[in-house]
């Protein structure tokens, strides 16, 4: 047999060898998808035994992993809602119903059920506000009434009024809580009140700079405001303490991408967890 002919042969074994390796490694991935849609169908029958026989907090748990791994798909977040809104939880049935209604926007189903929680919200948040302003006409000093309407108007979306009451809760209090402060820039974001935002947000990001969520929302502000180079400032600081931090990687994206902003400040570089290498390679 001559050098040629052997070659021939050669490569014709490694093709073959190749192509068993292709079809084996499709036959594993075509079974591994049938696993996974068969486990998460699973999921989804558990789910709906547990609301069957009343155990919503159950229920919720399993469904919780099945958004996790689906959450494209609206039959999770509407099997949620369900639970919340079972267990009095109207706020968070209604945030669910509204991404199953984004996710599946001709169900009229949806939309129904996305109608009825809503109407249920608002008339236990009307209720709630008349309460505690009865209190403030006891008391108008007692801050934390301020408060409560703030989130409930929050929560009914009405934001002028949010941002009125949160305003009177900040001028009674020294200083509140960051989490209070995320909630109020993001009543700030919807009223457009950036310049006003940028300015609480500094003062809250500087007393407490290892708050990553602080620090990344400030540079969401001055970014609005055109201050792009701050902006990368306070996001590579979210970065540096929180790796992988959404908002502020889609912050730095952004700002990063301005025209006379300089690149000679790359993105900082953080160190990456075992798992979070492992998890980011497996998904590649």
């Amino acid at each position: 047999m001559t050098r040629t002919e052997n070659k021939i042969l050669t490569d014709k074994k490694n093709n073959q060898s190749f192509m068993k390796f292709v079809a084996s490694l499709f036959i594993l991935i075509l079974v591994g998808s049938n696993i996974i849609l068969s486990q998460e169908s699973g999921i989804i029958s558990a789910a709906k035994v547990q609301m069957e026989e009343g155990k919503y907090s159950e229920a919720i748990d399993l469904l919780n992993n099945y958004i996790s791994a689906e959450p494209r798909r609206a039959e999770g977040y509407a099997l949620r809602a369900e639970c919340y809104d079972n267990t009095g939880q109207y706020y968070k049935a209604v945030l669910d119903w509204e991404k199953a209604t984004k996710l599946d926007p001709t169900n009229q189903v949806l939309q129904s059920n996305l109608a009825k929680s809503k109407a249920i919200l608002n008339n236990n948040l009307q209720e709630k506000i008349k309460g505690h302003e009865r209190e403030l006409a006891i008391d108008p000093s007692a801050s934390g009434n301020y408060l409560a309407i703030g989130k409930a108007y929050k929560q009914m979306e009405d934001y002028p009024k949010a941002e009125k009451y949160y305003d009177k809760y900040l001028s009674k209090v020294p200083e509140t809580s960051p989490d209070e402060i995320l909630r109020y820039a993001e009543i700030l974001a919807k009223n457009n009140h950036i310049r006003k935002g940028e300015k609480i947000l500094k003062e809250y990001a500087d007393k407490y700079p290892d708050d990553w969520r602080l620090q990344s929302r400030y540079g969401y502000f001055l970014m609005w405001n055109g201050k792009y180079r701050s902006a990368k400032k306070r996001f590579s600081n979210a970065l540096q303490m929180k790796p992988y931090f959404k908002e502020a990687q889609d912050g730095w994206d952004v700002v990063s991408r301005k025209a006379y902003v300089t690149q000679s400040n790359p993105i900082p570089r953080v160190r990456e967890y075992p798992i979070d290498r492992d998890y980011r390679l497996l998904k590649k």
